[in-house]
């Protein structure tokens, strides 16, 4: 054998061929941590939208369509007239004091504390109203309302052209709100 032959045979026994040394396995895949259900705000039940957590509810009347917010989040509904697109949302804040919550481009031209008729229950309401900065973008109006340790606000956009047929609507489903619903564990749920 010639020489370059031995000292390649003698390199190949000492270091190992690259074919024969063992691999180490692949790194383990990182595992997927599954994402956490979401968990509705509340739930409808015979024509009703229910917050056990805030402990309310108000009807879902026809030509309402309801999308429910999730339980972590301050706005815990929102219902959509099918015919006008007008939009009925409930928002419940930590703490108390009933100034309307910031909305970006609408400022709150009107706010006032008083015996209002827009909520039933009888205690002071807060109310506001706002015009969007943008011409074709909906009025909004509120209406705040203490709750036991916190503050439920109902904001209602209507389109343009809406608040005249609207109102009415929007003051019968607003009529429904029930508070001080006994707590889940009351009720045995």
């Amino acid at each position: 054998m010639k020489r370059t032959q031995v000292l390649g045979l003698l390199l190949a026994a000492v270091v190992g061929c690259p074919g024969s040394r063992r691999r180490k396995p692949p790194p383990p895949l990182p595992v997927a941590e599954p994402a956490p259900p979401v968990v509705p705000a509340g739930l409808l039940k015979d024509g009703r939208f229910f917050d056990s957590r805030f402990r309310y509810s108000i009807a879902q009347p026809a030509q309402w369509s309801v999308v429910m917010g999730r339980e972590q989040d301050a706005m815990r509904m929102r219902m959509t007239h099918d015919d006008t697109g007008i939009a009925l949302e409930i928002w419940v804040f930590q703490g108390t004091g009933l100034a309307p919550r910031a909305r970006a481009g609408c400022p709150w031209y009107f706010q006032d504390v008083g015996p209002y008729k827009g909520l039933p229950g009888g205690a002071a309401i807060g109310v506001a109203s706002c015009t969007s900065v943008q011409a074709d973008e909906a009025l909004a109006m509120a209406w705040m309302r203490e709750l036991e340790d916190a503050v439920l606000q109902i904001e209602v956009q209507y389109p343009e052209g809406t608040l005249l047929r609207g109102d009415p609507m929007v003051r019968r489903v607003l009529a429904t709100l029930r508070t001080q619903l006994p707590s889940p564990a009351a009720d045995g749920s």
